[in-house]
């Protein structure tokens, strides 16, 4: 079971859901939103979970100045300061897919590992979007 908190995050309102002990693991959610699933429980038996909710999502009020992924990858470096993390482990599902590997190819140094499930918009020569 997780626990639910607020956290106010560049200057935005963030709910956070949060289980287990151990190394951080940050979980990024697809377009259905922040939602806590048996995947997130199993996780969590293993390592800290961590499932912030994206800007846009739970209050669609948090989106402004939020224009692209850029803007949230500068929003994810407000997270890791609000949070005080130290290379967790990335995992980003679907959108968060996107935004973790967008993360990922300017911050690598603060990742300890990434993970992609399903992740889309990232643009390959040839192939489509959801290949």
């Amino acid at each position: 079971m997780s626990k639910e908190t607020s956290q106010t995050v560049g200057g935005r309102a963030t709910r956070i859901l949060e289980a287990g002990e151990g190394p951080t693991l940050l979980w990024l959610h697809d377009t259905r939103g922040n939602l806590w699933t048996p995947g997130h429980e199993q996780l969590a038996r293993f390592c800290r979970g961590v499932a912030p909710s994206l800007p846009g999502f739970d209050d669609s009020a948090t989106l402004g100045r939020i224009d692209g992924p850029e803007d949230v990858v500068f929003w994810l470096l407000d997270l890791w300061e609000a949070l005080g993390l130290q290379q967790p482990a990335l995992l980003g599902c679907g959108l968060g897919g996107w935004l973790a590997a967008e993360f990922a190819v300017r911050y690598p140094e603060r990742l300890g590992a990434l993970v992609l499930v399903n992740a889309y918009g990232l643009q390959v020569d040839g192939a489509l979007a959801e290949d």
